[in-house]
């Protein structure tokens, strides 16, 4: 059985527009875009990261928040020493506008 987690206090970590405002934004029905934040069904992983960089945020807390992660994994993502030679240069690309999406 899946856990479900209440995300709407990650939700207004992220925005304080209205669940039917971010619905709106991401072209789904506020109802079960509340069902879903509210815990009462699943959120796709997906639907998560589309919130987040709808608002310019990290999706990775809404990750943790769901489930997906813990906070274990992601200090871990954090630290740059760690980080692959392919993942920094990566990133590089990506900030300086070489690459579309990370």
């Amino acid at each position: 059985m899946t856990e479900i987690y209440d995300l709407r206090p990650w939700l207004t970590s992220v925005t304080s527009d209205s669940i039917p405002v971010v619905a709106a934004r991401l072209g789904v029905t506020h109802g079960n875009l509340y069902k879903q934040l509210k815990g009462e069904a699943p959120i796709p992983p997906i639907t998560v990261v589309r919130i987040a960089r709808s608002y310019d945020q990290n999706p990775i807390p809404g990750l943790v928040a769901c489930g997906l992660l813990d906070s274990k994994e992601v200090e871990e993502i954090s630290d740059v020493r760690k980080a692959t030679d392919r993942i920094l240069v990566h990133e590089i690309e990506y900030r300086l506008g070489l690459r579309e999406s990370r």
